[in-house]
């Protein structure tokens, strides 16, 4: 049975008026610098892993430099390794970042590395929903997310500054999405460097706080019929970690939010077809995307952490995670 929206009259009409129908489509273009590189300063060469802070999950597409050989660049492939040949003898220190997140320390060439994530760099706050516990991936991989509410986001009490990520749930309080106080407090925030990721039906935020950015499914953009689809991974980091182009994303229940395409300056990370309940099957829409604004920056995914999440769904949702 479908999921029922709460607030489902009001957010057509107040917010959904203004997307169109249609909608450019974007991809993620960004090419990744090889996972094995030649730095021509030496003879020596570095080997090593990026993982997440508790170094139980590889870390693929962040970018590595270390500090003995500066401007040469390689990235970590799907298992988090990567190479570094032609490097000077003697001690060092490496740094590899993806999105927000990044892990440094010493390193000898000829003594393979383990960099992780550095949780103590970075805090994280989410808002919790009916539909999703995005929380539960995050803290998965070591990081220490702290709950907050809808409510509290435009409070002096809560210091949003604070957070360098904010987690909106499907299924949280709709309600506030036409509040000023709460929408200029977010969008200040995002627009001052802060990360903002959303999911499904908290989309409602992200198309009244950021609009043009996503374009969902108008006048209804809770068509999405449930059922397992296949998707194009057009993100490349995300290519890397699933040792492939295509993954299997299960829509475990029905009504879910669909993107009919972006604006520019919005990357697709993934894509794939569509059954709706009114205007049938549609072929190439969003399914997950990544903005900037301001400073900051946003991702949006339809699909997110339910009850029957694959094992392809697992390792894009911990690696999205990684390229907030």
């Amino acid at each position: 049975m479908p999921r029922l929206h709460l607030l489902h009259a009001v957010a057509l009409a107040a917010s959904l008026a203004a997307c169109g129908g249609g909608g450019s489509s974007g991809s993620k273009s960004d090419t990744l610098p090889p996972t094995q590189v030649d730095c021509k300063k030496g003879s020596a060469k570095l080997t090593g892993h990026f993982t997440s802070p508790n170094g139980a999950v590889p870390v693929a597409g962040g970018i590595v430099t270390v500090a003995s050989a500066p401007g040469c660049t390689a990235s970590t492939g799907g298992d988090g390794a990567f190479e570094l040949d032609g490097l000077t003898p003697g001690a060092t220190t490496v740094t590899i970042e993806r999105g927000h997140f990044h892990g440094s320390g010493p390193a000898t060439p000829g003594t393979p590395v383990t960099v992780k994530i550095d949780a103590t760099a970075v805090k994280i706050g989410y808002v919790p929903g009916d539909f999703d516990s995005i929380e539960a991936v995050v803290a998965g991989l070591g990081f220490t997310p702290v709950p907050l509410s809808m409510g509290a986001l435009a409070q002096a009490a809560t210091d949003l500054a604070s957070y360098d990520v904010l987690l909106l749930n499907c299924g949280l309080d709709e309600s506030y999405f036409a509040d000023n106080a709460t929408k200029a407090a977010l969008v200040g925030w995002v627009n001052a460097g802060g990360v903002l990721y959303a999911s499904d039906y908290a989309g409602i935020y992200v198309d009244s706080y950021f609009n043009g950015k996503v374009k969902y499914l108008s006048p209804d953009m809770y068509q999405g019929v449930d059922g397992t689809q296949t998707a194009k991974v057009e993100d490349e980091a995300l290519a890397r970690a699933l040792g492939k182009t295509t993954a299997e994303i299960n829509f475990d229940l029905g009504a879910w939010v669909v993107m009919n395409g972006v604006g520019t300056g919005t990357d697709v990370l993934l894509s794939g077809p569509v059954d709706t309940f009114d205007v049938g099957k549609l072929t190439g829409k969003p399914y997950a995307v990544q903005f900037a604004a301001g400073a900051g920056r946003v991702t949006f995914t339809s699909f997110h952490d339910e009850a029957q999440t694959t094992a392809d769904m697992q390792t894009l949702l911990e690696q999205m995670v990684f390229g907030l």
